[in-house]
């Protein structure tokens, strides 16, 4: 299962704890070891701590990637970019938009994650609230 953190608000807090590796076919790894061909479901997740703090780092340094990627693209295509000669353009243009936003949202919730976990790992709480693991 992944990690699920309890706080004394009585609120349930889950994290993944698995993170894909890079490729032509990219699989699921854990820090702690487990292997996954396809993202596996939260019930086969490992529930430890650290492995969930590398996966949101790991999800962290993907998006970063990406989007440097599309500013990348953005900065050597801007001359094609920029006509607007059709609809096609325009749709390509929103589309892009959509997924620089997507990626700005995940990289948002990996830190948010990251500092959740590491805020547990080093003082028992999330955002000030006292927490536990659910279920031990």
């Amino acid at each position: 299962m992944a990690l699920k953190i309890r706080l004394a608000t009585g609120e349930i807090k889950t994290y993944s704890t698995n993170y894909s590796s890079l490729g032509v076919n990219p699989s699921h790894h854990t820090k702690c070891g487990m292997f996954w061909p396809n993202n596996p479901a939260q019930d086969e997740e490992c529930d430890h701590l650290d492995c969930a703090i590398v996966a949101a780092e790991h999800n962290f340094r993907a998006c970063i990637l990406f989007l440097a990627f599309c500013f990348f693209f953005i900065v050597f295509t801007r001359e094609n970019i920029v006509t607007l000669d059709g609809i096609i353009d325009l749709a390509m243009i929103v589309f892009g938009a959509l997924i620089i936003t997507f990626m700005v949202y995940a990289l948002y919730h990996s830190i948010q994650s990251k500092n959740e976990l590491t805020e547990f790992r080093d003082k028992g709480t999330i955002d000030g609230i006292k927490a536990k693991i659910h279920g031990h």
